[in-house]
């Protein structure tokens, strides 16, 4: 066995005991309440038989998932914990024939068992976001199809999160919209540019997390 591949099995181990915690609230809840969205949990030799063999066949589903294609369209890949909401995933696969080497993994929504190694999860704001980091990082701005995604921690804490072929990615967006800003400010924070966290109107707007995604780089 690979070292690579008995982290990832103990990492799915660890996650497996959570989820079972969770059925059972009267065991060791504190468990239950946090998964590890890592690229040690989902490596990029991955396949949907290793997450069969950790996580159990009921948890590992064939669904059509976001990505593959064009901007909208959906293509088949792999759910883990699709019906527990706050603990669900999507996974794109790079062979997609063998369902093997992610190309993509993600968890969405406003809450989630999941968190990366930082200490980020579904609904941290920017503002405790730059704190774990230690100091101010580099996001795009909102109004476009790529908004508030996470470019770069500026050689903060949160750089550690990453491998050489694995990164972690975080997207952000405003808890309102940002078209109710008046146009001066909206002009400051919208676009597919990078802008700095700790600019005033973003600092403001302190929008928080709703995607965790892993990237990987073949």
């Amino acid at each position: 066995m690979t070292k690579s591949r008995a982290v990832f099995l103990l990492a799915c181990a660890f996650a497996t005991v959570a989820m079972a915690h969770a059925a059972h609230p009267g065991q060791r809840r504190r468990s239950s309440t946090s998964l590890s969205f890592s690229c040690s949990t989902f490596p990029p030799g991955a396949t949907e038989a290793d997450l069969v063999a950790s996580f159990g066949r009921s948890n590992v589903t064939t669904a059509m998932v976001p990505w593959g294609g064009a901007e909208g369209e959906s293509h088949e890949g792999t759910v883990l914990f699709g019906g527990t909401p706050d603990a669900a995933v999507q996974i794109y696969w790079g062979d997609r024939a063998r369902k093997r080497q992610p190309e993509w993994v993600s968890t969405r929504g406003s809450t989630s068992r999941w968190r990366t190694r930082g200490g980020i999860s579904l609904g941290t704001s920017l503002t405790a976001i730059e704190k774990q980091n230690g100091r101010p990082f580099r996001l795009l701005g909102f109004a476009n199809d790529v908004a508030g995604t996470v470019m770069t921690w500026s050689g903060g804490k949160l750089e550690s999160q990453d491998s050489p072929d694995c990164r972690v990615r975080v997207r952000l967006r405003p808890k309102s919209s940002v078209a109710t800003l008046p146009s001066e400010q909206l002009q400051q924070v919208q676009g597919e540019r990078e802008l700095p966290s700790n600019q005033a109107t973003m600092r403001a707007l302190n929008p928080t997390v709703y995607e965790l995604f892993l990237q990987y780089q073949r």
